[in-house]
C-alpha cells in the first residue's frame, strides 16, 4: 500500500488541534453566524450551494490512519458575485478562501480551502479548482476543468473546456489540454 506520511505536518496538526480545538460548520447560516463567513453586496446565492464548511484535509499517523486537519479560515465573497446553485466553497484551513467582486460561478463547481479568485472572473458548471489555487482577474475557466492543487493562473487568462490544469498559466494565455488518443484498446490482447 502506498501512503504519504508527513509526521512534521502531522505534528502541527496535532499543535493546532491542542491549542485551538476543530470546529465545525454544517450550515450557511451557522457560518455566518460564527464569522467564518464574510459576503458582500449585491450576492446570488441559489439552491443547493455550501458555504463555509471545512475543507478535505487529512493526514496519515504512524498507523497509517487519517486524523482530521483542521480549518480555521474564512470564505470572503466581495461584491456583485453569482453563485449558481449545487456549488462548494470550503473554508481556509490556515488561511481565506477568496472570491473577487463581480466572478460569476456557474452549477456544480467545487472551490477547495484556500483558493483565492480574482474579480470578474467566469467559473464553468463542474469545474474544480484544488486546495490553494490562485485564479487572476478576468478569467475565463470554461466547463469541467480540473485545476490542481497550488496552480495560478494569470490575468485574462482561458482555461478551455475539460482541461486539466498542472502547469501555471501566464497572464493573457489560453490554456487547452488535449488528450486525443486512446490510452488502452480493450480488443488487443
Amino acid at each position: 500500500m502506498y501512503n504519504i506520511k508527513n509526521p512534521e505536518r502531522l505534528a502541527f496538526i496535532r499543535k493546532m488541534i491542542e491549542e485551538r480545538g476543530i470546529e465545525e460548520v454544517f450550515s450557511l447560516e451557522e457560518a455566518k453566524n460564527k464569522k467564518i463567513v464574510e459576503i458582500g453586496n449585491n450576492v446570488n446565492i441559489k439552491n443547493g450551494t455550501v458555504i463555509g464548511t471545512d475543507g478535505w484535509g487529512y493526514e496519515r499517523n504512524e498507523n497509517d490512519e487519517l486524523e482530521k486537519f483542521p480549518h480555521y479560515g474564512k470564505v470572503i465573497i466581495g461584491n456583485n458575485v453569482d453563485v449558481s446553485a449545487n456549488c462548494t466553497i470550503d473554508r481556509g484551513n490556515m488561511h481565506d478562501t477568496i472570491i473577487g467582486n463581480g466572478t460569476k460561478i456557474d452549477s456544480g463547481v467545487h472551490i477547495a480551502h484556500n483558493v483565492k479568485i480574482g474579480k470578474h472572473s467566469r467559473i464553468g458548471a463542474h469545474s474544480v479548482l484544488l486546495g490553494h489555487c490562485e485564479i487572476g482577474d478576468f478569467v475565463d475557466i470554461w466547463t469541467n476543468v480540473v485545476i490542481k492543487e497550488g496552480i495560478k493562473i494569470g490575468n485574462n487568462a482561458v482555461i478551455g473546456s475539460c482541461s486539466f490544469v498542472d502547469v501555471d498559466v501566464p497572464d493573457n494565455s489560453h490554456f487547452i489540454s488535449e488528450h486525443k488518443k486512446i490510452i488502452h484498446d480493450f480488443k488487443k490482447k
